[in-house]
């Protein structure tokens, strides 16, 4: 089942250059319904930023951990780099871009994600800032990135 929790968490994520800050909100509807049968009533989700731990629940929370992170950016992008089978836990390394307000420079962060599937939908998404908090969560070693 778990390269089957790989491609269903591949089918869930934003094509590449989208833009987040331009189009969350007006496609929230959409986001809610393609995410709404595919997520347990207890669904989970949140940041772990600088070690801070953000946790909301249910779609509504989802949608909430997303605006709170989007708030001071211009722009937000994500590249995703790696999918790494973790049972029901699914690891995606990502690259970020994001330009916050008054900035002209564009920042990249390395990321990850880690979202869990249990009994085919998801239970789970936390997304981090450090990756090495993301392999923590999942008690990887960092050697994982070097195929990178």
């Amino acid at each position: 089942m778990s390269s089957e929790n790989v491609e269903f968490v591949k089918g869930l994520q934003p094509r590449p250059n989208f833009d987040l800050v331009e189009a969350f909100e007006s496609r929230w509807p959409r986001v809610r319904a393609f995410f709404e049968p595919r997520s347990h009533p207890d669904f989970e989700s949140g940041f772990v930023n600088a070690g801070e731990r953000t946790t909301h629940r249910g779609l509504d929370g989802f949608r909430q951990t997303w605006i709170d992170w989007l708030e001071p950016w211009n722009s937000y992008r994500s590249e995703m780099i790696k999918f790494v089978d973790c049972g029901d836990d699914v690891l995606v390394l990502v690259h970020d871009y994001g330009r916050r307000r008054g900035m002209s420079a564009e920042v990249k962060l390395l990321g990850g994600a880690v979202w869990t599937v249990r009994d085919g939908k998801l239970a789970r998404a936390f997304f981090y800032t450090d990756r090495e908090d993301a392999l923590n969560e999942l008690g990887l070693s960092t050697a994982i990135l070097d195929d990178e």
